[in-house]
Parts: structure tokens; sequence; C-alpha cells
């Protein structure tokens, strides 16, 4: 045998135990191209990393078509329009094959306002409408509204159905009426206004109204100014929704301020944010009587803050009242004076609170009595109460201190007196617990020098007692501001410096909050068991913790 023919065999040995391995050895994308949210004239800039076998190439496609001289791994798209609105994702291939990236988008935010893209009969005479739109770039990761409202002759309408866009979404906004096959003619309008909101639509099967009212009680005085103690106060109500009643706003642009003092942009957001619900909108006809539910805001809050919760709960038949604070950062009163922090010490201020509490209770009894839109209509045997960070330390004081509240729940909020850590309450409550450490953390404290005594107040129970411990959360969370902005950078906001880490996603944690919380009250104040809190649900695996008694 010559050489020629020994390294002819060697060759065909190597190639033979090579073949496996280069098949094997397929490019891996490490590092996938993400979201881009831009304005008009903005470069958007889509990258990926991979490994291989030797060097590698790229293709980068767009909506599923190859772009032309799109050959690196960094993609770059100058003066953005909404022309590159769509779907990128790139081929990585070697010698040894290829593989394709996640797909992601990129949008152009373009602001127009509201109005009908289409109007199409379908088969059996439904009429499907189409709608266009755009907010601006900075309000991508939020909701956009669009009331619909139909007539028989464009004199008399009503309303048909609230909308409810994802800002990021690319396919068209669609509603199919069903019900049109039942009138010779039939005519639609949207208002053109752009309706921006961060909370997702309430789950019940009622419109919810609102309106607020600034409530006084002379046996005490502010801090400030000797005059009669007052504060204001939000309800939340199941209502008939009306034509031409647009979405109430989420806050007063000095309340805005107050609670985002530390940047402007996030101010700025809030103040052009819009809720679900109808301003002044008439009571349902049905349930006769609503069950009531309390609410305390955080430490500097408002009453407003879990608006996602107070919301969701109206439109399941509650009647929910919010109470702004001696501590609130900022409130408005009816005649715009704004009212500011008045401070205290912890027991002070969540004294206070519960006193808020008890004198909300007996307005509440007069309002039932002869309120031309309470009157008859609260359930005052059904009354419970929830509060978010010390709002929850109020709302255990009320369920210890007052027999008339029925049930509670804490969001997250550290407790101070040591009433409720030595005694139970005597009735249910639910507790939430962010995944911030340890129960109990040794090593930490809530509020400055006060131990973390949450899991105590559970241990105190008897019965009737939950304690929902959800993963990858931080105190914030539990009130909207999850859904205003991302753990992440609520965190950076608070500590100064950026934070990373794994989150749940944007507006999750109220999705699960909201299950809860819908679930607690209707079992305690309406006797309706959905057997949620049976034990841990496959429905909501982020639940780390279930603990009940």
């Amino acid at each position: 045998m010559n050489i020629k023919h020994i390294k002819s065999m060697l060759a065909s040995v190597c190639l033979a135990c090579l073949a496996p391995a280069l098949a094997w050895a397929q490019p891996a994308i490490t590092r996938q191209p993400v979201i881009q949210l831009l304005a008009p004239g903005a470069t958007a800039w889509l990258s990926v990393s991979a490994t291989g076998a030797g060097s590698l190439t790229y293709q980068w496609l767009f909506d599923g078509t190859a772009m032309a001289g799109a050959t690196n791994s960094l993609l770059r798209v100058p003066n953005a329009q909404p022309a590159q609105w769509g779907y990128y994702s790139v081929i990585v291939s070697d010698a040894s094959g290829s593989v394709t990236s996640q797909v992601t988008e990129v949008k152009v935010f373009v602001a127009a306002p509201h109005r009908f893209s289409g109007i199409q009969v379908e088969p059996g005479g439904s009429v499907r409408l189409t709608f266009t739109g755009e907010t601006t770039a900075p309000f991508a990761l939020y909701y956009d509204l669009y009331p619909l409202e139909t007539s028989t002759n464009l004199l008399d309408w009503a309303p048909l159905a609230t909308l409810q866009r994802t800002n990021t979404a690319l396919d068209t906004l669609q509603f199919l009426d069903a019900e049109a096959p039942q009138f010779s003619q039939r005519f639609y309008r949207t208002p053109t206004n752009v309706l921006l909101t961060p909370d997702p639509q309430p789950s019940g099967p009622y419109s919810v109204g609102t309106f607020s009212m600034l409530l006084t009680d002379p046996s005490r005085t502010n801090a400030a100014g000797g005059t009669n103690y007052q504060f204001m106060s939000t309800f939340w109500y199941p209502a008939v929704a009306q034509a031409g009643v647009l979405p109430a706003i989420y806050v007063e642009p000095p309340v805005a301020q107050s609670v985002w003092s530390p940047t402007e942009n996030l101010a700025s957001l809030l103040e052009a944010f819009f809720s679900h619900s109808l301003s002044n909108a008439p009571l349902a006809a049905n349930p006769a009587k609503c069950p009531v539910v309390l609410y305390q805001p955080g430490d500097g809050g408002h009453r407003r803050e879990c608006t996602d919760k107070a919301e969701d709960l109206a439109s399941w038949g509650y009647i929910v009242v919010g109470l702004d604070a001696s501590d609130s950062g900022a409130s408005v009163f009816p005649d715009g004076t704004v009212v500011g922090y008045q401070g205290g010490s912890w027991e002070a201020i969540i004294e206070g609170r519960l006193r808020d509490l008890q004198f909300v209770l007996d307005e509440l009894g007069s309002l039932n009595a002869g309120d031309p839109r309470l009157g008859g209509r609260l359930d005052l045997d059904k009354v419970g109460v929830f509060g978010w960070s010390i709002g929850g330390s109020a709302a255990a004081q009320l369920c210890l201190r007052d027999r008339r509240c029925k049930a509670g729940v804490g969001l997250d909020g550290p407790y101070i007196e040591t009433n409720v850590l030595t005694q139970p309450l005597g009735v249910p409550w639910l507790f939430f617990r962010s995944d911030d450490g340890p129960d109990p953390d040794p090593g930490s404290a809530v509020l400055g020098s006060i131990p973390d005594d949450r899991l105590a107040v559970y241990n105190e129970q008897v019965t009737n007692a939950y304690w929902v411990k959800l993963v990858s959360t931080i105190h914030c969370s539990f009130a909207d501001y999850d859904l205003i902005c991302d753990p992440g950078s609520m965190l950076g906001l608070l500590c100064g410096t950026p934070v990373t880490g794994q989150f749940l996603p944007q507006g999750r944690a109220s999705q699960i909050v909201r299950a809860y919380l819908l679930s607690f009250f209707n079992k305690f104040l309406k006797g309706e068991d959905d057997h949620l809190l049976d034990g841990p649900s496959p429905a909501y695996p982020e639940v780390m913790e279930f603990l009940s008694k």
C-alpha cells in the first residue's frame, strides 16, 4: 500500500468520524434580538449573538422576506418610519447548517387620532369594524381605549363596547358586531381622543362608574390651619354606561407630580393617563345592594394607587371607597386647593387612618339613608377593607377594632403595632407578600427600625387566614406602580442606581392579585366560593408560597 492510499484511507476515516460531530454542532443563538419601540426618525438597532463551527453568516428578514444587504450580526434601521413597522428575525448559518432567531418587533409610533379604517358586512349580516390611531413612543408599554357607540337614527346613541388596544400590538384592532343583523340600519362612532391607561380592563360584567367627594369630620382638626378635618374619597361602583361619556382621568396633575417627583418623565405619563371608570355614571340597577370595600393607600400615597383592583372589584358588583390620608403626598380638593403631606409618627398616622376608616363607615350609613346616588344601595352588613404597604396596617387595625368590618386584605404591608402581633384579628384575613427575603428576615427591617413582622400576623390568626407570596416581586408590585414602571426601573428610582434581576412581567402581579382579591371578598362577603383559596392553583404558578388555616 503506497502513501497515497494511506492518506486516502485516513481522510475517509477522519471525515466519517467528524460527520456526526459536524451535524451536532449547529449554530446556536446566545442572545436574541429585542423589541424596538421608536419615535419617527429614530434609529432601530437589532443585534444577535451566536456560536458555531467556523465563520458565521447572517441574513436578516423583515416580515419573513430577506432584506438586501442586511448580512451582519448588527442591523441598523436609520430614520425609522411607519413603513419599517413589522416583524424582524435573522438566519445565522455556518458550514454545518443554520438557525433562525426569535421574531421581534420594531414599531414606530406616530401620534394619530382614533378613527375607523374599515367596515365590512360578513356572511350572515354581522359587521366587522376596524380601527386605526396611534400614540407616541413614551406610551408604548400601555393601553389605548376606543369607546364604541351605535345608533339606528344618528340622533340617539348607545354604548356598544369599549375596546382596549395594547399599544405594542401590530395587528389591526377589530370588533365584530354580531347584533347588527337585528337592525335595518346601524351607525357607529368612536371619539378621536387618544385615551391612554396603564391598567388592564376590569374583568367583571359591569361597567364601572366613579365620583369623588370631600368628607369633613368636625370632631377633629387638620394639623395645619386648625380647620375641620377634611379628606378626599373616591367611589368606584357597578354602573350603566352612557353615550358620550369618556373615561375619567387617572389622577390630578399635582398628585402625579407628588408621586413621581424623582422624575418628570414618569410624572408626565401619569398626567396623561385615563382610568376605565365613567364619571358620575348611574349605578347599575342590579345588584340591588352592593357589598362595600374600603381602600387605604401606602405611606405618602393616594387613594387611586390601586385603581386596577378597585375597578375590578366594582366590575363584579362591589362599591369600593378609596381614602386619602393625612400623610398623602398630595390631595386636590374640589375647589382646586392642594393639600400636602402633614406627617407624624407611624403610630399616630395609623391611628389617624383608623379614625378615617371608622368615620367613613359612619358617613356611609348616612349616605345609605338618603343620598340620591347611594341611598339604599350599600350593604353595610358586608364591609371589607384592603390596604397596600402601611395601608395594610390600618386595614388590620380596622378588622381588629371595629366589628363592622367583616374581612381584610394586606398588600405586602408591615404591621407595627404590637396589638396586631399578639392577638388574632377575629375576621378572615388575606396577606400578600413580595419575594424580597425570607420570613421572618432577621437581617432586614421595614420602615427603618421596625422589625420584619409580616409572617407573625398570619401566624397569629386562628382560622380563615391566607398567605400568598409571589415570586420575583418587590414591594411596589402590589400597587399600580407595577403597571406603570417595571420593577427593575422602580427599584432604580428608589435606590438611585439601575437594578437588574428576574421580575414578573409588567402587569402579571396585578392579574394574580386581582384574582385572589376577588376570590377572597366573594367568599367572605358574598358567600360565593370559586375555590381558588383551597390551595395552590396551576393557573398561578408564580405563587411561590401558599399557606392557609
